[in-house]
């Protein structure tokens, strides 16, 4: 009797496992019947992998525009902190000026008069009279830059003030962000391993042939680049085909997709944000039709970013799980380009 309970108490179980197990799939996942997949099961996951990859590629680039717009907050408060000092030394310094005139004119005061009194000729006089007003002047000149020293010095406080502020904000932001590329990173691994366990196959693309030092292989017969500078960009890409995806990486070992073009046109001399909206915004653009080898190449709403080396062909580091390749432009999510 006990034993039968026992069944009884562990057949229950499996059942609320299985039935948690099928609710958690059915929220985030296409279904996938015990049965073998057919075509539409397969176009449906592909569909869901594509979704998912596009998704991590767009948190990745909001982490990396977090990463970014935190070092230029952090850069204007280095720079808000120095000016303060230096406004600060030069309204100390213009208000010791003052003081000292004030002393001086209070106790020459008798002197001066005297002075004036002796003078023996009008030129004398006019003089005399000119020099003290010289005096003055300095004593008038001496407060005005103290008072505007001071006003910057309020001025840099405010600035210093709003920048702690934004680097508060943006420290969050980042730790935001980053929480929610591991979280879409997470989702895509599972549902990749769950369509392997299922469909007995991987849907993420075959790794390129191991042909070159890093493993992969670039086409030949591609148009040369037209600079000197796209030829060291592109040759620095090749050179770390094969290194691994990593969010946030910018070489020089790892990579993602915009530290991979701020690291290979960095080779060049070209200093590009590790953000790839930011690299879009700050680059000429290039129409489709004007493609050369060396420029980037940007995709999904500036989730994504490639360096072009031609024939329709770019070095780009896609997502997580894969490594720096040579891929075909992505031209169904194409958003524009730009020239170093």
């Amino acid at each position: 009797m006990r034993s039968v309970r026992r069944h009884t108490r562990a057949r229950a179980f499996q059942l609320a496992a299985a039935a948690a197990l099928g609710v958690f799939f059915a929220a985030g996942l296409p279904a996938i019947s015990q049965a073998a997949p057919t075509h539409a099961d397969v176009v449906a996951a592909k569909q869901k992998l594509a979704a998912l990859i596009a998704e991590q590629g767009r948190a990745v680039e909001a982490y990396d525009g977090a990463v970014y717009h935190l070092s230029q907050v952090e850069a204007a408060l280095a720079n808000a902190q120095a000016q303060m000092k230096v406004d600060a030394a030069q309204a100390r310094h213009y208000s010791t000026l003052v003081a000292q005139g004030a002393t001086a004119a209070y106790e020459s005061t008798g002197s001066e008069l005297a002075l004036l009194l002796n003078s023996t000729s009008l030129a004398q006089l006019s003089d005399k009279v000119q020099f003290l007003q010289t005096l003055s002047q300095q004593n008038r000149d001496a407060a005005a830059r103290a008072t505007v020293a001071q006003e910057r010095y309020r001025q840099d406080a405010q600035r210093l003030a709003r920048a702690v502020v934004q680097q508060r904000a943006l420290v969050r932001e980042v730790a935001q962000r980053k929480a929610q590329v591991e979280q879409s990173i997470a989702s895509q691994q599972r549902f990749v391993k769950k369509v392997e366990r299922e469909y007995k196959q991987s849907l993420l693309p075959p790794p390129a042939p191991a042909t070159g030092p890093n493993g992969t292989s670039v086409p030949p017969g591609l148009p040369p680049p037209p600079s000197a500078g796209a030829s060291i960009a592109i040759a620095a890409a090749r050179s770390v085909l094969g290194d691994p995806y990593v969010f946030g990486a910018a070489g020089p070992t790892a990579f993602d997709c915009s530290g991979l073009t701020m690291w290979s046109w960095a080779h060049a001399g070209v200093m590009l944000p590790h953000f790839a909206a930011a690299q879009y915004a700050m680059l000429p653009k290039v129409p489709q039709s004007d493609l050369q080898p060396g420029d980037l190449v940007f995709f999904d709403n500036l989730g994504h970013v490639g360096l072009y080396i031609g024939n329709g062909l770019m070095i780009d580091a896609p997502y997580t799980g894969t490594v720096v390749r040579v891929d075909p432009v992505w031209w169904a999510a194409y958003y524009g380009a730009g020239r170093p």
